[in-house]
């Protein structure tokens, strides 16, 4: 009888082990400031396997670097894509910064935040979620506000992966 628990856990350990392995991890790669209107979004998949069904949301907005602020997600209209193993996409977002954004940037020193998420579901039929949120502050906020490249960091919170129950689907309405 030990000798089939153990099987049976070395089993489970197995199949843990090739999901983790095997499984897409979508997660953005690169952040592209184009105009002072557009924002490219690079995606990959860093996974050996493809993701399906990917549904992408996210907002840029501007506010305080410290705490750091949640953004509110608007829902969007079904988007879906299949992303190979190491595939990549990207996703367009248009900006606008109104008068009292940029004076927050420029004269408050406000950061710009870039936040959203990823789902999608893996090639074991498993529904995960990817949450992003980067920002930059001074000389690069101010450049984003014109229009143009800049580095943007990670946040230290809102970067996170899950695995969900698409029968009771996250709420993701505040990043």
């Amino acid at each position: 009888r030990d000798a089939e628990i153990r099987l049976q856990s070395h089993e489970e350990a197995t199949r843990t082990f090739a999901h983790q392995e095997l499984r897409a991890y979508v997660f953005v790669r690169k952040i592209h400031v184009d105009s002072a209107t557009l924002c490219l979004l690079e995606f990959k998949n860093y996974g050996k396997t493809p993701a399906y069904k990917c549904r992408i949301n996210s907002v840029i907005g501007v506010g305080p670097k410290d705490p750091i602020s949640k953004f509110e997600m608007k829902d969007t209209p079904e988007f879906h894509t299949l992303v190979a193993p190491t595939g990549k996409f990207i996703l367009l977002n248009k900006m606008k910064f109104e008068d009292p954004h940029r004076k927050s940037v420029i004269e408050n020193g406000e950061a710009v935040y870039i936040a959203g998420y990823v789902l999608f579901k893996d090639a074991f039929e498993k529904h995960f979620v990817s949450t992003f949120k980067f920002f930059c502050i001074g000389d690069d906020a101010k450049s984003v506000i014109e229009g143009n490249n800049a580095n943007f960091e990670l946040c230290k919170d809102g970067n996170n992966e899950y695995e969900y129950d698409p029968k009771n689907p996250p709420n993701l309405s505040l990043i």
